[in-house]
Parts: C-alpha cells; structure tokens; sequence
C-alpha cells in the first residue's frame, strides 16, 4: 500500500490503520521515511532516567507487538498495555493522562 500512495502523495503514506482513516479530519499522512529510516543510537539515550512504553492492544494489525516484547519484562521499564487504537489518546485518553501524570 505504501509504494501506490506514491503516486499521488510522493513521501507520504496512509497511517498505520490504511487511507480509511484519512476521512477523519484528525489524521493526516505520514513521512515515508519514518517507516524506512532507523533509529541511530549515540548512546546519549542510556541517559534517560525513566522508560515507558505504551502499547495499544486494539491496533490491528499492527507492527508493535515486538516492540512491546523487547520491553516486556526488562526492569529498565515500565510497560503499560491499554485498549483502543493506535491512537491512545484519542481512544483511552482517561489512561494515557494517569499514565503521563504518573511520569511527572
């Protein structure tokens, strides 16, 4: 799906989820590389004292469930599994607030 989109929206994609939810005025398209480039780590994010990940057990399908299996389990950190889309604070926002609040 992402090289058709190419021709009509060059370096752009749908969002994860496909062009269905581009009718939701709240979605826009994604930079193409954001999906291809990969992260370049300098070792300055050691430095982080508190690592949260959150992820959203309604998104299907959806590429981070090994994500979530790197974290799951490492004392180095906090795990949070909440319901709805890819779109947490659209779909859980009352959670993602306790979650944000509780990093503050």
């Amino acid at each position: 799906w992402y090289v058709d989109t190419q021709k009509t929206s060059p370096g752009l994609v749908a969002p994860i989820g496909g062009v269905e939810l581009l009718k939701n005025p709240r979605y826009g398209r994604h930079p193409l590389l954001t999906l291809l480039e990969p992260v370049r780590f300098t070792g300055e994010e050691a430095k982080v004292p508190r690592r949260t990940y959150i992820f959203a057990t309604g998104c299907q399908p959806s590429p981070f469930p090994r994500f979530r299996d790197a974290v799951k389990g490492d004392p180095a950190w906090q795990l949070h599994e909440v319901g709805g889309g890819h779109d947490v604070m659209a779909d859980q926002g009352e959670r993602l607030l306790e979650i944000v609040l509780d990093l503050a």
